[in-house]
């Protein structure tokens, strides 16, 4: 089933070996944006917090770790579940860009289809290269 096919998808990406905010980061360069991600509504695998607490980490990790120099917090965040989000990920999942008032109905498709972590994770914005995660 093409789901996304159904909504206005300005850009899409699989997240691999840079991390969700590493492809992110790469889709706002490409397209003049910024964007705020919500850490909370990020899906995260069951006890990734303590998989990175106990120092178990791709080789890949230290090197991803660099591009967060490039996303601002608003507060201090868990900072091994913002390490999540540069997490060298073979096999992640798909990052799309839909329209804001086609989000949610967008979501709630996927999830009806199975894809039950599908979530909206945050929104881009007009401020080009204004990265920011939030609680």
């Amino acid at each position: 089933m093409n789901i996304l096919s159904h909504y206005d998808v300005s850009a899409c990406t699989d997240v691999t070996g840079f991390g969700l905010l590493g492809h992110l980061a790469e889709m706002c360069r490409a397209s003049k944006r910024g964007a705020t991600i919500s850490l909370n509504a990020v899906p995260l695998l069951p006890d990734v917090e303590l998989v990175f607490e106990r120092g178990i980490q791709s080789t890949l990790q230290v090197n991803n770790e660099q591009a967060l120099v490039d996303w601002r917090q608003r507060e201090p965040l868990n900072e091994n579940l913002v390490k999540s989000l540069v997490d060298p990920q073979t096999s992640g999942g798909l990052l799309a860009a839909v329209r804001p008032d086609q989000a949610s109905e967008c979501r709630a498709e996927l999830k009806k289809a199975g894809y039950s972590h599908a979530s909206v994770i945050g929104n881009l914005t007009e401020e080009s290269h204004i990265l920011q995660i939030i609680p």
